[in-house]
C-alpha cells in the first residue's frame, strides 16, 4: 500500500466513525412525538368569517375597476412613436509601439607610468627603458525601463441625443396585458360560480355551497442545519365525522407514522367512502410574498506587456471591462395547491418559505396563512332549518379534519430551485458518496419530517352564525348630562368592531359621532334627548338582522296612559305645563309603580311637545283626581315649564315616553291651546255649529278621554238668558233644539238671532268663551260705483279694513297716486285717497280701480263712471 494511503486510511476511519456518531445522534428522536425536531410547528386550524373577507374582495375589486381605467393611455402611446429602442457603437483602440535601444558610447583614457613595478611595487625589468605607456577604453550605455503604450482616450460621441423608451405597438401590448391582468385577478377574487353552487342539488333547493376561510398560524425557527432550505407546510383537509376522527387518534404513534403516508386523518378511510368529492380551493393567502432586489455584476480584465530584442523595445497594452446590472423577484412565500392520483377526493394545499436577500436561512417568526375552501355542504337558511314533520334532517354543518405535513428541501439560490433527496442529480449524489455522505444535507433525515392531525374543525352555515352571533341586548340606560343631552349605556352581547346605533334620523358608527364601543358586551352613546324621545332606535350589528335598542323585562307592567294635559297662563314668556298620568288601562298610577333605574330609584321620562323636547329635569308628584261621585282615583303628576312658542306649537300632539322600555311606556295626548280648543261657526240667522278639537269632544269625559259622559253629565250653552243643554250620543237628555252630529261636533237652533258672543259649558263648569263669525250681507260683494264728470280732477276715498297693508292702487294699467288716511284716537286707517287725474276722465265710460296690498293681491276695487259733459244722446255718443 503506498505511503500516501496509509495515512489517508485512519483519517477517512475517523471521519466514517465520527459521521456515523453524528447520524446515530441525530435520529435519536425520530419516534420521539414531544420533540418535533424540525422547527416549523402549526397551530389548530381557525375558522374565520367568510363575508368579512367577501366584503374586503369586493372593496380591492372595486379599486382595481377604478386602477384600470387609466392604463390605456392614448397619450403615452402616440408619444411613443419618436423613441429610439437601441444604439450601438464599436471602438477599437490599439497601441503599438516600437523603440529603438540607445546606442552604447566609447571612451578611451591613456596612462604613462614612469617605471614598471608589480603590484607589490618592486621595480620589474625593462630592457632598458625607464617609462611605460597603458591605453584603457571603456564602453558605456544610459539606463532605461521598458514600457507598454499607453492607450488614447475614445472618442465622445456628439450631436445625436436620442430619446430611449418602448416603442408604441409594445407599449400598447403592455398596456393591454396589464388590464388582462387585472381582468384576471378581479375574476379570482369574483370567486368561480362552481364554487359557489352545488352541482347535485335538486331543482327548486337551496343550491349554494357552504364556504370557509380557515386560518393557520405557523411558527418558523430554523435549526443551525436548516441553511440554504425551504421550509414546508402542506395542509390535507377532508370532511371526518368525529367517530372516525377519534377512532385515529386511538391509533399508536409508530401507526400514524405509517399511515402519514395516506394523508394521516384523512386517510383511506375517507377515500372509500368519498366524503371529500366536491372541495374546491377557492384562494390561498398569502398567494406569494415577493421582494424586489438588484444584481450588480462588474467583470474587468487588463493587459501590459513589453520586450527588448536587441536593438529594438517592442510593447503592446490591452484592457477589457464589462458590467451587468438587473432586477429580480426574490421569492419568500409561495403557494401551491398539489394533485396526488392515490388522493382524490382530498384537498391538499400548503406554502413554502425561502430565504431572501443574500440570507442562508428562512426568516424565523410567526405566520398567519388562510387558505378559502368550497365545501360539499349545502349553506342551509333558517327555512332550510325549519324542516317539516318526517323530513330528513339537512345537512347544514362540516366537520373537517386537517392534516398537517411540515419539512424541509433543499435550496440553491443561484438557481432559484429546490428538491428533496429524490430529486438529487447524478453530480449531487457523486458528491455525497465522495464524503461518505458527510456533505449530504442533515434536513433529509426522518427527524425533520413532522406531522399534526387536528379534528372537530366545524363550519356551521351562515344562518347559523347570524343567529348565534346577532346582537343582543339585556339591559339600557341612560343619564341626563345637561338640558339637551343624555349618555346612553347598554349591556347585551356580540357587540363587535362595525356595529351601529340608528336613533332618531341619525345612525351613530363610531367615536367620531358619540359611538364607543367598550367591549363586545357593552357601549356607550352620547345623543341628544330629542333623538331618544323620537323612538327606541335600533342596533345594527356585525352579524344578523338590527334589534330594537330596549330592554324587554323591566319588572313594571303598569304602562301610563296621558288623562290630561293643561298648560297654565302665560308668564313672562313661559307658561306651566302640568301632565297627569294614569295606568295604561285607564286605572291608578302611583309614583311607585313608574320604572326603577339602576340605582332602584325612580327614572324620568321625556316630554316631546311641538316637535323638541321639553328640558330636563321633571317634577314628578303623586296626586289624586276627583270626579263626582267617585272615589278619589291616584295619578302621577308631571310638573314643567313650557315657553309660549312651544305652547302655540304644542296646539297638536304630547308625548311621554320612558326611552327604551316597551310601548305601553308610550302615551300620546292630543291637546290644543284653550283659546282655540272650541269654535263656533254661524249658519243662518239662529244656527250655531259648534266644533271641539280637544280628543274628548262632547261625548267622553275631559279629564279621563277614555271615560264616555254618562246622560246626565252634559255640555251646555248660553246665548240667550238660559242655558241650552247640549244633546249627544252619550247626553241624552239634551234639549231637543241641539242635535249631536258627531263626537266633536254639535248643531245647536237657537230661538233669536244669534249673538257675536256664547259661553260653553263642559260637565264640570269649565266656561269656554267662543266669538260667533258676523254675518255677511248679500250687498258686501258688490262694487262700489263712483260717478265723475269728464275731465275732473279728484281725490276718492276708499274704504279698506287696513291702510296700512295697502301697497299699490291700479286703474288703467296705470297706478295713480293715494294717501292713507290716519285713523282717530290711534285706530287702525279705514281708508285711502286716491288721485283721480284727468288723463284717466279724459274719456267717458266704466273705469275699473283695484287697490293691491304689498304683495300684488287684491284688497277691494271700486267702478268709476265717467260721464259726458257735452253728449249728444244718452249712450255718451255725440
Amino acid at each position: 500500500m503506498p505511503r500516501s494511503a496509509r495515512l489517508l486510511t485512519p483519517v477517512l476511519a475517523f471521519f466514517c466513525i465520527a459521521g456515523h456518531a453524528l447520524l446515530a445522534q441525530s435520529s435519536s428522536c425520530v419516534n420521539d412525538k414531544k420533540n418535533p425536531c424540525n422547527g416549523i410547528s402549526v397551530g389548530k386550524p381557525k375558522v374565520f368569517d367568510n363575508r368579512t373577507l367577501t366584503l374586503m374582495i369586493e372593496n380591492l375589486s372595486q379599486t382595481l375597476q377604478n386602477m384600470q381605467t387609466g392604463f390605456i393611455n392614448q397619450q403615452s402611446v402616440a408619444a411613443a412613436l419618436g423613441n429610439i429602442q437601441g444604439f450601438q457603437t464599436h471602438e477599437v483602440t490599439s497601441s503599438l509601439q516600437v523603440n529603438p535601444v540607445p546606442i552604447p558610447g566609447l571612451t578611451q583614457a591613456v596612462t604613462n607610468s614612469t617605471g614598471n613595478v608589480d603590484t607589490s611595487g618592486n621595480i620589474l625589468p625593462n630592457n632598458g627603458q625607464s617609462n611605460t605607456t597603458q591605453t584603457q577604453t571603456t564602453t558605456s550605455s544610459n539606463a532605461f525601463t521598458p514600457t507598454a503604450p499607453a492607450l488614447d482616450a475614445a472618442p465622445t460621441f456628439s450631436g445625436f441625443n436620442p430619446t430611449y423608451g418602448e416603442n408604441a405597438a409594445d407599449l400598447l401590448t403592455d398596456q393591454v396585458n396589464l388590464s388582462y391582468q387585472i381582468f384576471n385577478l378581479r375574476m379570482i377574487l369574483d370567486r368561480a360560480l362552481s364554487d359557489r353552487l352545488l352541482h347535485d342539488a335538486k331543482p327548486g333547493e337551496n343550491s349554494t355551497r357552504l364556504q370557509a376561510v380557515l386560518g393557520f398560524n405557523v411558527s418558523i425557527d430554523p435549526p443551525r442545519t436548516a441553511n440554504d432550505a425551504v421550509a414546508v407546510v402542506e395542509i390535507s383537509l377532508c370532511n371526518k365525522p368525529e367517530s372516525e376522527a377519534k377512532a385515529f387518534q386511538t391509533k399508536t404513534f409508530q401507526e400514524k407514522r405509517k399511515d402519514e403516508n395516506n394523508g394521516g386523518v384523512c386517510g383511506a378511510e375517507a377515500q372509500e367512502e368519498d366524503r371529500g368529492t366536491g372541495f374546491s380551493l377557492v384562494a390561498l393567502m398569502p398567494q406569494e410574498k415577493t421582494y424586489n432586489a438588484a444584481s450588480l455584476s462588474s467583470k474587468s480584465n487588463a493587459f501590459g506587456g513589453t520586450a527588448v530584442v536587441k536593438t529594438i523595445q517592442v510593447g503592446y497594452s490591452q484592457r477589457r471591462s464589462g458590467q451587468t446590472f438587473y432586477l429580480y423577484r426574490d421569492n419568500d412565500t409561495i403557494s401551491y395547491e398539489r394533485m396526488d392520483p392515490d388522493r382524490p377526493n382530498e384537498l391538499i394545499f400548503g406554502w413554502t418559505f425561502r430565504p431572501v436577500l443574500g440570507r442562508r436561512s428562512v426568516s424565523p417568526g410567526m405566520r398567519q396563512l388562510f387558505a378559502v375552501a368550497s365545501l360539499p355542504v349545502k349553506d342551509c337558511t333558517d327555512e332550510d332549518q325549519a324542516r317539516k314533520p318526517g323530513a330528513p334532517t339537512p345537512v347544514c354543518l362540516a366537520d373537517l379534519a386537517a392534516h398537517v405535513r411540515t419539512y424541509w428541501k433543499k435550496y440553491d439560490a443561484g438557481t432559484l430551485t429546490s428538491f428533496l433527496p429524490h430529486d438529487e442529480n447524478r453530480a449531487t449524489r457523486l458528491k455525497y458518496a465522495a464524503t461518505f455522505q458527510l456533505t449530504r444535507p442533515e434536513i433529509f433525515e426522518n427527524r425533520y419530517l413532522n406531522f399534526a392531525d387536528y379534528y372537530n374543525i366545524r363550519v356551521e352555515s351562515s344562518s347559523t352564525y347570524q343567529n348565534e352571533l346577532g346582537p343582543v341586548v339585556t339591559k339600557v340606560s341612560w343619564t341626563p348630562i345637561g338640558s339637551k343631552m343624555v349618555l346612553v349605556s347598554a349591556i347585551g352581547n356580540n357587540f363587535f368592531t362595525g356595529t351601529q346605533v340608528a336613533i332618531g334620523d341619525k345612525t351613530y358608527s363610531g367615536a367620531g359621532d358619540g359611538l364607543v364601543l367598550k367591549s363586545n358586551q357593552a357601549f356607550d352613546l352620547l345623543t341628544t334627548a330629542d333623538a331618544l324621545a323620537a323612538g327606541p332606535g335600533a342596533i345594527i350589528g356585525r352579524y344578523g338582522t338590527s334589534v330594537p335598542l330596549y330592554q324587554a323585562n323591566t319588572g313594571q307592567q303598569q304602562g301610563i296612559q296621558i288623562t290630561e294635559a293643561k298648560t297654565g297662563p302665560a308668564l313672562s314668556g313661559t307658561r306651566s305645563l302640568n301632565i297627569y298620568l294614569g295606568s295604561h288601562n285607564g286605572g291608578p298610577l302611583s309614583v311607585q309603580d313608574l320604572p326603577l333605574g339602576p340605582d332602584r330609584r325612580t327614572t324620568t321620562p321625556l316630554i316631546y311637545v311641538g316637535g323638541s323636547t321639553l328640558p330636563l329635569p321633571y317634577n314628578i308628584v303623586q296626586v289624586s283626581e276627583r270626579r263626582p261621585g267617585q272615589t278619589d282615583i291616584p295619578r302621577v303628576l308631571l310638573q314643567t315649564a313650557i315657553s309660549d312658542s312651544q305652547a302655540t306649537a304644542a296646539n297638536g300632539t304630547i308625548r311621554v315616553t320612558w326611552p327604551f322600555l316597551s310601548e305601553i311606556w308610550t302615551s300620546t295626548y292630543h291637546v290644543t291651546n284653550p283659546a282655540d280648543a272650541y269654535q263656533a261657526a254661524r249658519v243662518g240667522e239662529k244656527g250655531l255649529l259648534l266644533f271641539s278639537k280637544n280628543e274628548a269632544g262632547f261625548v267622553r269625559d275631559p279629564h279621563d278621554p277614555i271615560t264616555a259622559l254618562s246622560a246626565t253629565s252634559c255640555w251646555q250653552i248660553l246665548a240667550a238668558d238660559q242655558p241650552i243643554k247640549l244633546r249627544t250620543s252619550t247626553c241624552t237628555g239634551g234639549d231637543n233644539s241641539s242635535q249631536g252630529l258627531g263626537p266633536n261636533t254639535v248643531f245647536v237652533t237657537l230661538k233669536a238671532a244669534a249673538p257675536d258672543n256664547v259661553v260653553l259649558l263642559d260637565p264640570y263648569g269649565a266656561a269656554f268663551t267662543l266669538t260667533v263669525p258676523k254675518a255677511t250681507s248679500s250687498d258686501a260683494d258688490k262694487t262700489k260705483v263712483v260717478m265723475l264728470k269728464q275731465y275732473d280732477s279728484t281725490w276718492t276715498e276708499i274704504a279698506v279694513d287696513d291702510g296700512s297693508a295697502v301697497g299699490s292702487v291700479e286703474a288703467n294699467q296705470t297706478h295713480p297716486a293715494f294717501v292713507v288716511v290716519p285713523g282717530k284716537n290711534g285706530e287702525k286707517s279705514k281708508s285711502i285717497k286716491v288721485e283721480i287725474t284727468r288723463d284717466l276722465t279724459s274719456k267717458p265710460g266704466n273705469l275699473d280701480l283695484t287697490v293691491l296690498d304689498k304683495n300684488g293681491k287684491s284688497i277691494t276695487a271700486v267702478k268709476l263712471q265717467v260721464v259726458c259733459t257735452d253728449c249728444k244722446n244718452s249712450d255718451g255718443g255725440k
